[in-house]
């Protein structure tokens, strides 16, 4: 029985299976390096935090 593919057809399927699978684990890494940096994370950045004024409650005590 004669062949329906030229047998370099195996190698081909094989490169882009194997292409495929690198390509989505190297997107796969990129995101991931790109979700834990400090840009996307804005670890640098200070945002301005609500401070306690000297008249407000302190802990146990109530305002009546």
């Amino acid at each position: 029985m004669s062949q329906i593919f030229h047998t370099s057809t195996n190698v081909l399927s094989r490169l882009s299976i194997y292409g495929g699978v690198f390509i989505v684990a190297l997107l796969g890494a990129v995101l991931y390096g790109i979700e834990l940096s400090p840009w996307y994370t804005d670890v640098h950045v200070s945002r301005e935090q609500p401070s306690p004024s000297a008249t407000s409650t302190t802990a146990g005590e109530t305002r009546d």
